[in-house]
């Protein structure tokens, strides 16, 4: 087809269903033209450093497993999600289910999650912005 015959390149998030050697995409795609380039999208490229990076760090660990397991709490209960709404009104906060932190594209749903998390985690840093980011 014609715009096989235009395609210079392909960029793809660096899973090997795209990139694999044998049966990627880009490997299928290229076919006998070598002049077309496989490039790893730079965005996840990114993520995944940082993703590897914080990861080495303790504490990071910590507070991913404590909005993972808040998350499951009140995600996977009927009794559990109106009971954190009741508790909110009667301090006063507004209610913010706690996100999920996996995924995708795992850092806006970490920071997502953060920024949530410091309505109901931390009511003292509500007015403080970044503050929780601090940890990063």
């Amino acid at each position: 087809t014609d715009w096989m015959k235009k395609l210079v390149a392909i960029s793809s998030d660096g899973a090997s269903v795209m990139t694999g050697v044998n049966n990627g995409v880009v490997t299928k795609l290229r076919g006998d033209r070598c002049y077309v380039l496989g490039i790893h999208c730079m965005a996840h490229k990114l993520e995944l450093a940082f993703s590897a990076g914080i990861r080495k760090n303790v504490m990071v660990r910590k507070v991913e497993d404590l909005l993972s397991g808040l998350y499951t709490l009140y995600h996977k209960s009927g009794v559990n999600r109106p009971s954190l709404k009741d508790h909110c009104r009667e301090l006063h906060l507004k209610a913010l289910m706690p996100t999920r932190i996996g995924g995708t594209r795992w850092l806006p749903h970490l920071f997502n999650a953060l920024d949530q998390g410091e309505c109901w985690l931390c009511p003292p840093l509500r007015g403080e912005g970044m503050l929780m980011y601090t940890m990063f």
